[in-house]
Protein backbone atom coordinates (compact mmCIF):
# COMPACT_ATOMS: atom_id res chain seq x y z
CA UNK A 1 0.00 0.00 0.00
CA UNK A 2 1.49 3.38 -0.92
CA UNK A 3 0.51 6.22 1.78
CA UNK A 4 0.38 9.49 -0.21
CA UNK A 5 0.92 13.06 1.88
CA UNK A 6 -0.85 15.61 0.63
CA UNK A 7 -0.07 19.25 1.74
CA UNK A 8 -3.15 21.88 0.39
CA UNK A 9 -3.76 25.48 2.22
CA UNK A 10 -6.75 24.21 3.15
CA UNK A 11 -9.13 21.50 2.93
CA UNK A 12 -12.94 21.72 2.03
CA UNK A 13 -15.36 22.01 -0.32
CA UNK A 14 -15.65 25.14 -2.23
CA UNK A 15 -12.01 24.95 -2.78
CA UNK A 16 -10.32 24.28 -6.06
CA UNK A 17 -7.16 22.86 -4.49
CA UNK A 18 -8.75 20.97 -2.40
CA UNK A 19 -11.69 19.92 -4.93
CA UNK A 20 -8.80 18.55 -6.81
CA UNK A 21 -7.35 16.42 -4.38
CA UNK A 22 -10.34 15.12 -2.96
CA UNK A 23 -11.23 13.63 -6.49
CA UNK A 24 -8.01 11.95 -6.97
CA UNK A 25 -8.29 10.56 -3.35
CA UNK A 26 -11.72 9.16 -4.69
CA UNK A 27 -10.65 7.65 -8.18
CA UNK A 28 -7.38 6.20 -7.41
CA UNK A 29 -7.10 2.51 -6.78
CA UNK A 30 -8.21 1.86 -3.11
CA UNK A 31 -6.17 -1.21 -2.98
CA UNK A 32 -3.25 0.49 -3.97
CA UNK A 33 -3.25 4.00 -2.86
CA UNK A 34 -4.43 6.09 0.27
CA UNK A 35 -3.99 9.62 0.58
CA UNK A 36 -3.33 11.76 4.04
CA UNK A 37 -3.86 15.32 4.42
CA UNK A 38 -1.63 18.16 6.16
CA UNK A 39 -3.93 21.15 5.94
CA UNK A 40 -4.02 24.88 7.68
CA UNK A 41 -7.44 25.39 7.49
CA UNK A 42 -10.98 23.35 7.98
CA UNK A 43 -14.73 25.33 7.99
CA UNK A 44 -16.53 21.86 6.77
CA UNK A 45 -15.74 18.86 7.70
CA UNK A 46 -16.86 17.39 4.68
CA UNK A 47 -13.74 16.76 2.86
CA UNK A 48 -12.03 15.47 6.12
CA UNK A 49 -14.93 12.72 6.71
CA UNK A 50 -14.56 11.62 3.06
CA UNK A 51 -10.54 10.76 3.59
CA UNK A 52 -11.15 9.12 6.69
CA UNK A 53 -13.54 7.01 5.27
CA UNK A 54 -11.08 6.13 2.61
CA UNK A 55 -8.80 5.25 5.44
CA UNK A 56 -6.63 8.09 5.49
CA UNK A 57 -5.56 11.09 8.10
CA UNK A 58 -5.98 14.57 7.99
CA UNK A 59 -3.86 17.29 10.44
CA UNK A 60 -4.94 20.53 11.16
CA UNK A 61 -2.01 22.56 11.58
CA UNK A 62 -2.64 26.44 12.79
CA UNK A 63 -2.55 29.19 9.82
CA UNK A 64 1.32 30.57 8.51
CA UNK A 65 2.07 33.98 10.23
CA UNK A 66 5.40 35.34 11.60
CA UNK A 67 4.32 34.21 15.18
CA UNK A 68 3.66 30.65 14.37
CA UNK A 69 6.31 29.96 12.30
CA UNK A 70 8.63 28.33 14.50
CA UNK A 71 6.32 26.54 16.27
CA UNK A 72 4.93 24.89 12.61
CA UNK A 73 8.26 24.96 11.46
CA UNK A 74 9.31 22.01 14.81
CA UNK A 75 5.80 20.30 14.32
CA UNK A 76 7.02 19.47 10.32
CA UNK A 77 10.40 18.59 11.70
CA UNK A 78 9.15 16.37 14.17
CA UNK A 79 6.54 14.40 11.97
CA UNK A 80 8.36 13.89 9.26
CA UNK A 81 11.44 12.38 11.39
CA UNK A 82 8.80 10.10 13.00
CA UNK A 83 6.66 8.78 9.87
CA UNK A 84 9.07 8.98 7.42
CA UNK A 85 9.20 4.88 6.71
CA UNK A 86 5.08 5.59 6.26
CA UNK A 87 5.54 7.41 3.31
CA UNK A 88 7.72 7.45 -0.20
CA UNK A 89 5.84 10.31 -1.81
CA UNK A 90 5.26 13.60 -0.19
CA UNK A 91 3.02 16.00 -2.36
CA UNK A 92 2.76 19.36 -2.04
CA UNK A 93 0.44 21.81 -3.39
CA UNK A 94 1.69 25.13 -1.48
CA UNK A 95 4.19 26.31 -3.53
CA UNK A 96 4.70 29.00 -1.02
CA UNK A 97 5.17 26.62 2.19
CA UNK A 98 7.19 24.32 -0.04
CA UNK A 99 10.60 25.18 1.96
CA UNK A 100 9.59 24.05 4.79
CA UNK A 101 7.35 20.54 3.70
CA UNK A 102 9.60 19.60 1.07
CA UNK A 103 12.84 20.29 3.18
CA UNK A 104 11.89 18.28 5.83
CA UNK A 105 10.86 15.62 3.46
CA UNK A 106 13.94 15.54 2.11
CA UNK A 107 15.49 15.66 5.39
CA UNK A 108 14.10 12.98 6.11
CA UNK A 109 14.91 11.04 3.39
CA UNK A 110 11.64 10.95 1.73
CA UNK A 111 12.78 10.18 -2.07
CA UNK A 112 9.57 11.27 -4.28
CA UNK A 113 8.90 15.21 -3.39
CA UNK A 114 6.29 16.32 -5.60
CA UNK A 115 5.80 19.97 -6.10
CA UNK A 116 2.30 20.87 -7.78
CA UNK A 117 1.31 24.08 -9.66
CA UNK A 118 -2.14 25.31 -9.44
CA UNK A 119 -1.47 29.27 -9.99
CA UNK A 120 -0.52 31.63 -12.54
CA UNK A 121 0.66 34.60 -10.30
CA UNK A 122 2.18 34.97 -6.57
CA UNK A 123 -0.55 36.32 -4.59
CA UNK A 124 -3.65 38.80 -4.73
CA UNK A 125 -2.07 41.67 -3.11
CA UNK A 126 1.48 43.43 -3.71
CA UNK A 127 2.62 42.16 0.16
CA UNK A 128 2.22 39.10 -0.29
CA UNK A 129 3.67 38.89 -3.79
CA UNK A 130 7.03 40.24 -2.05
CA UNK A 131 7.07 37.93 0.51
CA UNK A 132 6.38 34.77 -1.74
CA UNK A 133 8.65 35.61 -4.54
CA UNK A 134 11.63 34.50 -2.38
CA UNK A 135 9.58 31.54 -0.49
CA UNK A 136 8.76 29.66 -3.62
CA UNK A 137 12.35 30.01 -4.97
CA UNK A 138 13.64 28.66 -1.66
CA UNK A 139 11.02 25.89 -1.83
CA UNK A 140 11.45 24.67 -5.47
CA UNK A 141 14.98 23.22 -4.61
CA UNK A 142 13.62 20.36 -2.90
CA UNK A 143 11.18 19.18 -5.50
CA UNK A 144 12.67 16.39 -7.73
CA UNK A 145 9.29 16.18 -9.75
CA UNK A 146 7.09 19.18 -11.06
CA UNK A 147 3.69 18.83 -11.86
CA UNK A 148 1.56 21.70 -12.92
CA UNK A 149 -2.24 21.33 -13.87
CA UNK A 150 -2.23 23.61 -17.29
CA UNK A 151 0.99 24.94 -19.52
CA UNK A 152 0.31 28.50 -18.30
CA UNK A 153 0.60 27.18 -14.43
CA UNK A 154 3.54 25.31 -15.55
CA UNK A 155 5.55 28.20 -17.52
CA UNK A 156 4.86 30.35 -14.18
CA UNK A 157 6.44 28.30 -11.84
CA UNK A 158 8.79 26.38 -13.05
CA UNK A 159 10.03 28.78 -16.57
CA UNK A 160 12.48 26.58 -18.41
CA UNK A 161 12.36 23.47 -15.84
CA UNK A 162 10.71 20.22 -17.33
CA UNK A 163 7.23 19.72 -15.47
CA UNK A 164 4.58 16.83 -15.89
CA UNK A 165 0.80 18.26 -17.08
CA UNK A 166 -1.39 16.92 -15.19
CA UNK A 167 -4.92 18.79 -15.71
CA UNK A 168 -7.82 19.21 -13.24
CA UNK A 169 -10.47 16.60 -14.28
CA UNK A 170 -13.68 15.93 -12.77
CA UNK A 171 -16.19 13.18 -12.40
CA UNK A 172 -18.12 13.33 -16.00
CA UNK A 173 -20.90 11.17 -14.79
CA UNK A 174 -21.71 12.65 -11.91
CA UNK A 175 -21.94 16.85 -14.00
CA UNK A 176 -23.33 15.33 -16.65
CA UNK A 177 -26.28 17.31 -17.21
CA UNK A 178 -29.90 16.17 -16.24
CA UNK A 179 -33.15 17.68 -16.54
CA UNK A 180 -34.46 16.51 -13.49
CA UNK A 181 -32.54 16.92 -11.50
CA UNK A 182 -32.49 20.88 -12.69
CA UNK A 183 -35.69 21.25 -12.75
CA UNK A 184 -35.50 19.75 -9.04
CA UNK A 185 -32.98 22.54 -8.10
CA UNK A 186 -34.65 25.54 -9.62
CA UNK A 187 -37.99 24.32 -7.93
CA UNK A 188 -36.34 24.44 -4.86
CA UNK A 189 -34.63 28.30 -5.28
CA UNK A 190 -38.24 29.47 -6.42
CA UNK A 191 -37.09 29.76 -10.05
CA UNK A 192 -39.58 29.85 -13.39
CA UNK A 193 -38.70 28.96 -16.65
CA UNK A 194 -38.97 32.83 -16.84
CA UNK A 195 -36.31 33.20 -14.63
CA UNK A 196 -32.57 33.42 -15.98
CA UNK A 197 -29.79 31.76 -13.67
CA UNK A 198 -26.85 33.40 -14.24
CA UNK A 199 -23.99 31.43 -11.66
CA UNK A 200 -20.83 31.46 -10.52
CA UNK A 201 -18.60 28.63 -8.16
CA UNK A 202 -15.80 29.75 -6.21
CA UNK A 203 -14.09 30.92 -3.02
CA UNK A 204 -14.88 34.33 -1.89
CA UNK A 205 -11.85 36.33 -2.38
CA UNK A 206 -9.91 38.59 -4.14
CA UNK A 207 -8.61 36.19 -6.84
CA UNK A 208 -12.33 35.35 -7.86
CA UNK A 209 -13.30 38.90 -8.42
CA UNK A 210 -17.33 38.52 -7.05
CA UNK A 211 -17.00 42.24 -6.46
CA UNK A 212 -17.32 42.74 -10.62
CA UNK A 213 -19.92 40.46 -10.94
CA UNK A 214 -22.00 42.04 -8.77
CA UNK A 215 -21.55 45.06 -10.96
CA UNK A 216 -22.07 43.39 -13.98
CA UNK A 217 -24.92 42.01 -13.13
CA UNK A 218 -26.76 45.21 -11.38
CA UNK A 219 -26.17 46.45 -15.40
CA UNK A 220 -28.06 42.89 -16.27
CA UNK A 221 -31.21 43.25 -13.62
CA UNK A 222 -31.76 46.37 -14.67
CA UNK A 223 -32.80 45.20 -17.83
CA UNK A 224 -34.20 42.07 -17.15
CA UNK A 225 -35.26 42.54 -13.42
CA UNK A 226 -36.59 38.41 -13.84
CA UNK A 227 -32.29 37.56 -13.93
CA UNK A 228 -31.18 35.62 -11.07
CA UNK A 229 -27.18 35.76 -10.21
CA UNK A 230 -26.20 32.65 -8.23
CA UNK A 231 -23.18 32.45 -6.10
CA UNK A 232 -21.65 29.29 -4.73
CA UNK A 233 -18.54 29.48 -1.83
CA UNK A 234 -17.33 30.88 1.24
CA UNK A 235 -14.36 32.98 1.94
CA UNK A 236 -13.04 35.96 4.10
CA UNK A 237 -15.28 38.75 1.23
CA UNK A 238 -18.46 37.18 2.52
CA UNK A 239 -19.95 39.98 4.94
CA UNK A 240 -18.29 42.47 1.99
CA UNK A 241 -20.22 40.77 -0.73
CA UNK A 242 -23.06 40.84 0.75
CA UNK A 243 -23.06 44.07 1.98
CA UNK A 244 -22.20 45.60 -1.89
CA UNK A 245 -24.90 43.16 -3.01
CA UNK A 246 -27.45 45.58 -0.81
CA UNK A 247 -25.50 48.36 -1.85
CA UNK A 248 -26.05 47.44 -5.39
CA UNK A 249 -30.51 47.38 -4.97
CA UNK A 250 -30.03 43.51 -6.09
CA UNK A 251 -30.01 41.91 -2.92
CA UNK A 252 -33.59 39.94 -3.63
CA UNK A 253 -31.99 39.08 -7.26
CA UNK A 254 -28.69 37.52 -5.95
CA UNK A 255 -28.88 33.45 -4.48
CA UNK A 256 -26.03 32.65 -2.34
CA UNK A 257 -25.02 29.07 -1.49
CA UNK A 258 -22.17 28.10 1.03
CA UNK A 259 -19.72 25.28 0.36
CA UNK A 260 -22.37 22.43 -0.80
CA UNK A 261 -21.81 18.60 -1.33
CA UNK A 262 -24.38 19.29 -4.61
CA UNK A 263 -22.52 21.28 -6.77
CA UNK A 264 -24.05 19.01 -9.51
CA UNK A 265 -26.73 20.21 -9.10
CA UNK A 266 -26.16 23.91 -9.09
CA UNK A 267 -24.80 23.73 -12.50
CA UNK A 268 -27.56 22.05 -13.61
CA UNK A 269 -30.23 24.59 -12.80
CA UNK A 270 -27.65 27.43 -14.40
CA UNK A 271 -28.02 29.14 -17.79
CA UNK A 272 -24.98 30.45 -17.85
CA UNK A 273 -21.96 30.45 -16.12
CA UNK A 274 -19.36 33.54 -15.23
CA UNK A 275 -15.73 33.22 -13.82
CA UNK A 276 -14.39 36.54 -13.73
CA UNK A 277 -10.92 35.58 -11.79
CA UNK A 278 -8.46 38.01 -11.54
CA UNK A 279 -6.36 34.57 -12.42
CA UNK A 280 -6.45 30.79 -12.38
CA UNK A 281 -4.53 27.67 -12.78
CA UNK A 282 -7.18 25.19 -14.47
CA UNK A 283 -10.24 26.11 -12.76
CA UNK A 284 -12.34 23.21 -11.69
CA UNK A 285 -15.26 25.09 -11.78
CA UNK A 286 -15.02 26.08 -15.34
CA UNK A 287 -14.24 22.21 -16.21
CA UNK A 288 -17.40 21.14 -14.22
CA UNK A 289 -19.60 24.08 -15.97
CA UNK A 290 -18.72 22.86 -19.38
CA UNK A 291 -19.57 19.12 -18.19
CA UNK A 292 -22.99 20.58 -17.54
CA UNK A 293 -22.93 21.73 -20.76
CA UNK A 294 -23.32 25.61 -20.05
CA UNK A 295 -22.48 28.59 -22.17
CA UNK A 296 -19.25 30.13 -20.16
CA UNK A 297 -18.20 33.41 -20.13
CA UNK A 298 -14.92 33.83 -18.48
CA UNK A 299 -11.97 35.92 -18.16
CA UNK A 300 -9.78 36.17 -20.74
CA UNK A 301 -6.44 35.62 -18.75
CA UNK A 302 -7.73 31.81 -18.46
CA UNK A 303 -6.00 29.40 -19.77
CA UNK A 304 -6.74 28.40 -23.29
CA UNK A 305 -6.28 24.65 -22.44
CA UNK A 306 -9.45 24.54 -20.35
CA UNK A 307 -12.19 25.98 -23.30
CA UNK A 308 -13.60 22.86 -24.30
CA UNK A 309 -16.65 23.66 -25.81
CA UNK A 310 -17.29 26.14 -28.11
CA UNK A 311 -19.71 28.39 -26.36
CA UNK A 312 -17.25 29.75 -23.87
CA UNK A 313 -16.13 33.44 -24.05
CA UNK A 314 -13.29 35.18 -22.97
CA UNK A 315 -13.93 38.69 -22.31
CA UNK A 316 -11.76 41.74 -20.52
CA UNK A 317 -11.95 42.32 -16.71
CA UNK A 318 -12.09 46.12 -16.71
CA UNK A 319 -15.59 46.79 -17.80
CA UNK A 320 -18.69 45.46 -16.38
CA UNK A 321 -20.69 46.79 -19.20
CA UNK A 322 -19.23 44.48 -21.99
CA UNK A 323 -19.69 41.67 -19.06
CA UNK A 324 -23.64 42.69 -18.56
CA UNK A 325 -24.17 43.01 -22.50
CA UNK A 326 -22.94 39.40 -23.59
CA UNK A 327 -24.42 38.25 -20.59
CA UNK A 328 -27.76 39.43 -22.39
CA UNK A 329 -26.95 38.39 -25.31
CA UNK A 330 -25.51 34.59 -25.04
CA UNK A 331 -28.84 32.12 -25.59
CA UNK A 332 -29.43 29.33 -23.77
CA UNK A 333 -28.08 26.04 -24.57
CA UNK A 334 -30.86 23.76 -25.60
CA UNK A 335 -31.15 20.56 -22.93
CA UNK A 336 -30.71 18.12 -26.00
CA UNK A 337 -26.89 19.86 -26.42
CA UNK A 338 -26.32 20.19 -22.66
CA UNK A 339 -26.25 16.67 -22.34
CA UNK A 340 -23.23 17.04 -24.90
CA UNK A 341 -20.57 18.69 -22.40
CA UNK A 342 -20.01 14.95 -20.59
CA UNK A 343 -18.63 13.87 -23.67
CA UNK A 344 -16.78 16.48 -24.49
CA UNK A 345 -15.00 16.70 -21.50
CA UNK A 346 -14.05 13.08 -21.29
CA UNK A 347 -12.92 13.49 -24.44
CA UNK A 348 -10.87 16.51 -24.12
CA UNK A 349 -8.85 14.83 -21.30
CA UNK A 350 -10.32 16.07 -18.18
CA UNK A 351 -12.15 12.57 -16.83
CA UNK A 352 -11.59 11.80 -13.26
CA UNK A 353 -11.16 8.43 -13.63
CA UNK A 354 -8.51 8.81 -16.60
CA UNK A 355 -6.53 10.96 -15.27
CA UNK A 356 -6.56 9.18 -12.00
CA UNK A 357 -4.47 6.23 -13.92
CA UNK A 358 -1.82 9.02 -15.09
CA UNK A 359 -1.63 10.16 -11.85
CA UNK A 360 -0.96 6.55 -10.29
CA UNK A 361 1.90 5.92 -12.88
CA UNK A 362 3.12 9.03 -11.74
CA UNK A 363 3.72 7.75 -8.23
CA UNK A 364 4.60 4.26 -9.04
CA UNK A 365 6.98 5.36 -11.90
CA UNK A 366 9.09 7.76 -9.49
CA UNK A 367 9.12 5.84 -6.54
CA UNK A 368 10.65 3.11 -7.98
CA UNK A 369 13.26 4.55 -9.79
CA UNK A 370 14.05 6.22 -6.43
CA UNK A 371 14.75 2.86 -4.88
Amino acid sequence: MHRILHIVPQFQPGDGISSVVMNYAKSVDHTRFVFDVITHRVDHPAYVDAIRNLGGTVHVLPGFSPKALPQLNRWIRDFFAQNRKDYDTVHCHMSNAAFLYLREAKRAGIPVRILHSHQTKYADTFSHAVRNVPLIAWGKRYANVNIACSQQAGAFLFGKHPFILLPNAVDTQRFAFNAATRDEFRANMHLTDGNRLYGNVGRLAIQKNQGFLLNAFRLVHERDDSARLLIIGEGPLKAELHAKAQELGIVDAVIWVDNTSRPDGYYNAMDVFLLPSLHEGLPVSLVEAQCSGLPCLIAEDIDKQSLILPDVQQLPIDHAMVWAQRMLETKDTPRDERAQGQSAVSEAGFDMLRQAKTLETIYLSHAASAR
